[in-house]
């Protein structure tokens, strides 16, 4: 029951953060989308799957942190938690720029953590290109993963 109370604080923290305005004074070159918001907007969200043998609480954030007529800078904040101790992270930096009319590229970076029940903790490091248009997206991503071997079991 401590880790859904936790959870539930991250998700509340998580929308506080994403409540924050970007910062802009531009419109775009996709034209004024909002009566002059910007291109991008930041964004949160969260479930709760219930089921027999495990409740678990999904939540992400996507904030944007600066932005101008060609390019965003963002923060992509993701977690994971049940009601069995798991909980998982992964907080990211990336940056999109419109290239052409129909084309954005972009690269990004996470940091991952997780938690185990069993006491044992994860880490690694993504890194990732993706090249995105209004009909298809396509990404690429690199994992590094820390160096420490660990035992499956407690």
């Amino acid at each position: 029951m401590q880790g859904i109370f936790r959870g539930r604080c991250f998700i509340v923290a998580m929308l506080a953060c994403v409540a924050a305005p970007a910062q802009s004074g531009a419109q775009g070159p996709l034209g004024n989308w909002g009566g002059g918001s910007p291109i991008w907007g930041s964004y949160a969200s969260s479930e709760t799957l219930l089921g027999d043998n495990r409740v678990t609480t999904d939540a992400q954030g996507f904030l944007s942190l600066w932005q101008d007529d060609y390019n965003l800078l963002f923060a992509d904040l993701r977690g994971q938690f049940d009601d069995r101790e798991n909980r998982e992270g992964n907080w990211g930096l990336g940056l999109r720029s419109i290239v052409s009319d129909d084309l954005i590229l972009g690269g990004y970076s996470f940091f991952d953590y997780r938690w185990s029940n069993t006491g044992n903790t994860f880490h690694q490091v993504t890194l990732g290109a993706e090249l995105k248009s209004y009909v298809w997206d396509f990404r690429f991503n690199g994992y590094i993963a820390e160096d420490a071997t660990k035992d499956a079991g407690p």
